[in-house]
């Protein structure tokens, strides 16, 4: 069973349990993401990326499954299915490419220091599918501001703009990247192009 999510992929269903097929001495899974939906990921992640995350030990396969000319199995659809949900929950926010590129790749203090790509290869995926809708706002933006004596991180949260820590809320370049924040929070973004 799969559902098409928000960022128009297949996202495979990630409760219960996979159901496979048996073609030819290989498993390959029904609710394996297909073609399309992989081309999408490599269009928005790129193919290091995709392969990453699906553990392949070859680029080049990324390719021929977004082609077509293979299908994803076994351990790789599962991890391409929890990769399109990743990418399907931090797109709902209307981040970019870029942004959701950043976000999978940068190390993450909620998964155990793991980049989000990592942690999908170690088969962690409903981890950072359950991690990734936690998120808020467009790929859930931290921006850090240096100040003499430390630094501050504000980030976006449930419509609201928490800063750490909260005594450097009233330093001017804080209140000045927060008003920023809060005056594009609201902006209508395009959806990404995948």
């Amino acid at each position: 069973m799969s559902a098409t999510g928000a960022a128009g992929l297949t996202v495979p269903a990630l409760g219960g349990t996979a159901h496979a097929r048996h073609n030819g001495g290989m498993e390959a899974h029904e609710d394996a993401p297909d073609a399309p939906a992989v081309a999408r990921l490599r269009a928005l992640l790129g193919r290091e990326a995709v392969a990453r995350a699906a553990g392949a030990c070859r680029i080049g396969i990324v390719d021929r499954w977004a082609e077509g000319r293979h299908r994803p199995r076994g351990e790789d659809a599962r991890r391409l299915g929890h990769l399109a949900a990743a990418v399907d929950a931090l797109g709902g926010g209307g981040a970019t490419g870029d942004a959701v590129r950043q976000v999978l790749g940068r190390p993450a203090a909620d998964l155990g220091g793991r980049a989000p790509l990592d942690a999908i290869a170690a088969g962690d995926g409903p981890a950072v599918a359950a991690w990734a809708a936690r998120l808020d706002g467009p790929a859930a933006p931290v921006v850090t501001v240096r100040l003499p004596g430390g630094a501050a991180r504000l980030r976006w949260r449930d419509g609201r703009i928490e800063v750490e820590p909260p005594a450097s809320a009233d330093h001017p370049l804080v209140a000045a990247v927060a008003a920023q924040m809060r005056a594009t929070a609201g902006r209508v973004r395009p959806r990404p192009s995948c």
